[in-house]
């Protein structure tokens, strides 16, 4: 359990760190498979790129956070087992910088996937029908139909 408040507030940042990796992880795969498999008109095709792009970004700044968050917390350990990567003059304001990035591009990827699905087509897409027109020159040169066992045929070829 923290002892003081410092230690709450890691904790808790890096909580959300944690939970943010998993819903920007989750989303980016799920667009990515969009992307792939129903593919995404061509005018609303950045949207989708650029909310898979912010939403990879958050892990990366995220997974950056829990480094610098794990720095921190050593701090108060002693000094011969520490392993120092920041000075501690950069350490607390790259800490707040790293937090508001993170929540700033995980709204920028939540603002793009918005946009992806407010972009989507509302009405269903018009079925193309596949019909075949004959004139009565071709329906007259019909062939007999060939019988096998009462069940009859028609091919392709007995309409030329």
């Amino acid at each position: 359990m923290p002892e003081n408040h410092i230690d709450q507030t890691l904790d808790s940042l890096s909580e959300w760190s944690k939970w943010i990796t998993g819903i920007s992880l989750f989303s980016a795969s799920g667009c990515v498979s969009v992307l792939v498999t129903k593919g995404v008109g061509e005018k609303n095709i950045v949207n989708i790129k650029l909310a898979i792009l912010f939403f990879l970004f958050t892990v990366v700044i995220a997974w950056i956070l829990q480094l610098v968050i794990a720095e921190r917390k050593q701090r108060d350990t002693i000094p011969a087992e520490r392993l120092v990567i920041f000075s501690y003059n950069i350490l607390n304001p790259l800490l707040r910088t790293l937090v508001f990035l993170q929540i700033l591009l995980f709204l920028l990827s939540v603002f793009y996937l918005a946009r992806w699905v407010w972009k989507f087509p509302a009405v269903k897409p018009v079925q193309q029908v596949l019909s075949v027109i004959y004139d009565a020159e071709q329906i007259n040169a019909v062939t007999e139909p060939k019988k096998t066992q009462d069940v009859v045929y028609l091919y392709p070829g007995d309409f030329h």
